[in-house]
């Protein structure tokens, strides 16, 4: 007997398990993937830094604070003077940021609007669209400018960054759990390469889906303000999937090819001739070890 000695190779990848269900198994990965990615993404786009720094924007152009404080800048000055108390809110801003009276003497308007953008985030983040609502019945419509940019600034807050967080908690077990099911019904690099095709299948759409996004918002029309800063919000949103698939994408691939090119390598080896399929090197070892033993 030679190491050219061909046997029939066994049904089945070794550990008992059936072939049957293998597709359905990377199916379940591949859609873990997507989702894990995707509340990532979620997660990273209402982090409070970045989160602040898009909703500054939008609520510039919402509150009209330029305009606001040309007009009553120093109103607000002669409040804060004849006030017995430590801060005062601004007159006819939206959102009850309050200044204090030494904060309202010394600053120049530029600086009070720098302070109250940080402020006004700072609250919007925390307590999402109802910061906008000092009433409890303002209803903005919700394909008008205003409404959607507000909806818009509504995704990003402390709120949503939670639920972000526990999802992706949550798909990073299922991920996990799927993968260790693909390597479980699959041996050799077939292992490898199933991860990888799964991979792969999760990031195109995603990635697809977030480019188009971001490209119908940089085509959305008018150079209003309300428009710009909805276009600004989006565009940073789905940058950020966009950028996430797109790693998966690669991560895909780098998994993957390297697993097709040594199962294809290993169809030369002479352990590996006929009958040989893509479960690769734990069938080579497999009869090698067998060899030896029989010899």
């Amino acid at each position: 007997m030679s190491l050219l000695h061909r046997e029939p190779r066994p049904s089945g990848p070794p550990g008992g398990f059936d072939d049957g269900g293998t597709a359905a198994y990377t199916f379940f990965l591949g859609i873990c993937v997507f989702l894990l990615v995707a509340a990532l993404s979620a997660r990273q786009v209402t982090a409070a830094r970045p989160a602040t720094d898009v909703l500054s924007s939008g609520i510039a152009t919402l509150s009209e604070v330029d305009l606001l404080l040309a007009q009553h800048g120093d109103e607000l000055r002669e409040i804060a003077a004849a006030s017995n108390q430590p801060a005062v809110t601004v007159p006819g801003y939206p959102l009850d940021v309050y200044i204090t009276r030494q904060e309202a003497a010394t600053l120049s308007n530029e600086e009070l609007r720098d302070l109250l953008l940080d402020r006004s985030a700072a609250i919007v983040y925390d307590e999402g669209l109802d910061a906008f609502d000092r009433t409890g019945g303002q209803s903005l419509g919700f394909f008008s400018p205003d409404g959607m940019l507000e909806q818009a600034a509504g995704i990003l807050s402390d709120r949503q960054h939670t639920r972000a967080n526990l999802a992706t908690l949550v798909f990073a077990l299922a991920t996990a759990l799927a993968a260790v099911l693909v390597v479980l019904k699959n041996s050799g690099f077939k292992r490898m390469r199933q991860v990888g095709v799964a991979t792969v299948l999760a990031a195109v759409p995603g990635f697809a889906g977030s480019w188009l996004v971001g490209r119908a918002a940089a085509a959305l029309g008018g150079d209003d303000p309300l428009r710009e800063d909805l276009r600004a919000i989006v565009l940073a949103v789905a940058a950020v999937p966009e950028r996430n698939y797109l790693v998966a994408l690669v991560a895909g691939l780098v998994i993957a090819l390297p697993a097709v090119a040594f199962a294809l390598l290993l169809r030369y080896l002479p352990l590996a001739s006929d009958g040989y399929d893509d479960d690769g090197y734990d069938d080579v070892a497999r009869r090698r070890a067998e060899f030896l033993r029989r010899k």
